[in-house]
């Protein structure tokens, strides 16, 4: 059996999908993604250094250095296996990056989550198999504040 990726099974003898290496403006112009991402102001909502995320021998981002400004509108492109799910996901603190950081209006992902800073929609809406009744319930009732 091959071993699995992020998005999806590794077929040997193909070569690897190609790096998220473009970024979509809002005016839908594409640009490649710059080595070094210039210098923003602080006050950012979100900054990536360095980001690298492995799964074996499987490397699914590989030094990612992102940053987005308030009130930006940014999208990820790129086939599968690019990293694009992976790079969400540890934005959001589901999964750890190996090495770089992330931080969400300066604050490490699950001190900006609990702060009410973000939010996240996901690509499903299917309900969680494992979860009880109750546990569903109470996960739910935890999004929203009293």
């Amino acid at each position: 059996m091959s071993p699995a990726t992020p998005d999806g099974p590794h077929y040997p003898g193909r070569q690897p999908p190609p790096r998220l290496d473009r970024v979509r403006r809002t005016d839908n112009t594409t640009e490649p993604l710059p080595s070094h991402p210039p210098a923003r102001p602080a006050g950012g909502a979100v900054r990536l250094r360095s980001l690298r995320r492995s799964y074996g021998p499987v490397v699914a981002v590989d030094g990612l250095d992102l940053d987005i400004g308030t009130g930006e509108t940014v999208a990820l492109l790129g086939p599968n296996g690019a990293g694009k799910s992976t790079t969400v996901d540890m934005l959001l603190g589901l999964t750890p990056p190996d090495r770089g950081a992330v931080t969400l209006f300066g604050l490490p992902p699950a001190d900006a989550i609990a702060a009410g800073k973000i939010g996240a929609m996901l690509q499903t809406g299917a309900v969680i198999r494992d979860l009880t009744v109750r546990e569903l319930v109470t996960m739910m009732a935890a999004l929203y504040p009293r």
